[in-house]
């Protein structure tokens, strides 16, 4: 079964889909998931999904997702665009209550994500929460700009980030260090 257009929003039994083994493949724009998209420098891109319905080994019911996508994230270094490449693949074990979540032990068999199940579960709501967790907590280029030319030469550094209007709260604090003229 596939999904409707992009951004819409599906609903689908949990216990059903594992139960039959069912598969919901498609894409739901950024744009369309508003907590995602409050985090994103620019809303654009796409993310593709992937779910497979599977019992688990023991026969409990549970799910596979995968989610895949590039989407633009904002460098805590250098506040420049960032793209971050979403690759995650996760796997579920639905239960019926918060009780039996809660009665289940915390160290489980094996990496399997616990959700209360239902008959109406939001596919967009999903995708968007595993979405969040996926991202970094802060995001940073592996070389910014930024920190390069610090790194290289703190003082063209300092005078680049002047000549882009950017602040320097610590700039009072430098003259500290030097040695004070009697």
């Amino acid at each position: 079964m596939n999904a409707p257009p992009a951004g819409a929003d599906l609903r689908f039994d949990a216990f059903e889909l594992s139960r039959l083994r069912q598969r919901l493949a498609g894409h739901v724009e950024a744009a369309s998931l508003p907590r995602l998209a409050a985090e994103l420098a620019e809303p654009v891109g796409k993310i593709d999904y992937a779910m497979l319905g599977a019992p688990d080994a023991q026969g409990h019911p549970g799910a596979s997702v995968s989610l895949n996508g590039t989407l633009r994230l904002r460098c805590e270094r250098c506040g420049e665009p960032l793209d971050f490449v979403l690759d995650r693949e996760v796997h579920f074990r639905f239960v019926r209550s918060e009780a039996e979540a809660d009665a289940l032990p915390l160290e489980g068999e094996g990496d399997e994500e616990v959700v209360v199940g239902s008959s109406s579960m939001s596919l967009g709501d999903w995708i968007e929460e595993e979405v969040l967790l996926s991202l970094p907590v802060a995001p940073k280029h592996e070389v910014c700009g930024a920190a390069t030319r610090a790194w290289e030469n703190p003082q063209t550094a300092g005078e680049a980030q002047a000549s882009e209007g950017r602040r320097k709260p610590f700039a009072a604090l430098a003259n500290l260090r030097k040695p004070a003229k009697h």
